[in-house]
């Protein structure tokens, strides 16, 4: 009887060790203090130069929580491709353990050399989906496109087209965020008036493949994710 009743009570501690909770984490793209609707014109600096944002589209991966410095839960082979075209792109709803105590998360912005090596992929990483380079063999991280008045191109366009995987280009980059304790419904604010400020519009208006100019924006990247709540 003693041994049924502990079978039973372990069969309880594994039940419970399996209850799942839900955890969102919903990305806010914003200009300044405005959130971002594509084709609207934007307008900043002393100068009222203008901005039109036509796409807003990058991957998030390898996505973990933290308990101060320690890795307590990881999303396996986890690859999310946001689109500001579809809104319902910018949410991500996680599973994780019930009983999960975290206050960090940690994100990956594009995808890694070790699946970028695996080459073509489906999902998300479909070559369909207009993020991978047929042409050099790798994944588009992130990519903005619009029009500016600061931009001499034809139609005042510019494109930024931010990826690569092989030194001394590797763009891949992550992002670490400070949360209240166990806080499971997250919003993100992805301000890219950050970017738009440190590009000289002017001169620097098209990036299409990995190259140094690529890697200086990149590495602007992680500064313009910031916790909401």
């Amino acid at each position: 009887m003693k041994k049924v009743i502990f079978i039973y009570f372990i069969s309880l501690v594994g039940l419970y060790s399996q209850e799942k909770t839900d955890i969102s984490i919903s990305f806010n793209p914003i200009f300044e203090d405005s959130s971002i609707l594509l084709d609207e014109v934007l307008y900043y600096n002393s100068d009222n130069d203008s901005l039109v944002i036509e796409s807003l589209r990058f991957y998030i991966s390898n996505i973990q929580l933290l308990q101060n410095n320690e890795v307590v839960y990881t999303i396996n082979d986890g690859y999310y491709l946001l689109d500001l075209e579809y809104p319902e792109s910018m949410n991500i709803t996680l599973s994780i353990p019930n009983n999960l105590n975290y206050n960090r998360l940690s994100l990956g912005i594009g995808i890694d050399s070790t699946t970028n090596a695996k080459g073509v992929m489906g999902g998300a990483l479909d070559p369909t989906k207009g993020m991978y380079w047929t042409w050099q063999s790798g994944y588009i991280n992130f990519k903005l496109e619009g029009v500016s008045n600061k931009c001499a191109t034809r139609k005042n366009r510019f494109q930024y087209h931010l990826g690569g995987y092989q030194s001394p280009f590797n763009l891949y980059q992550t992002v670490d965020l400070v949360l209240r304790n166990n806080n499971k419904n997250l919003v993100i604010d992805v301000d890219i008036s950050e970017l738009i400020l440190d590009l000289d519009l002017e001169n620097i208006n098209q990036i299409m493949s990995p190259n140094t100019e690529a890697l200086k924006l990149t590495k602007l990247l992680p500064q313009i994710f910031k916790i909401k709540n």
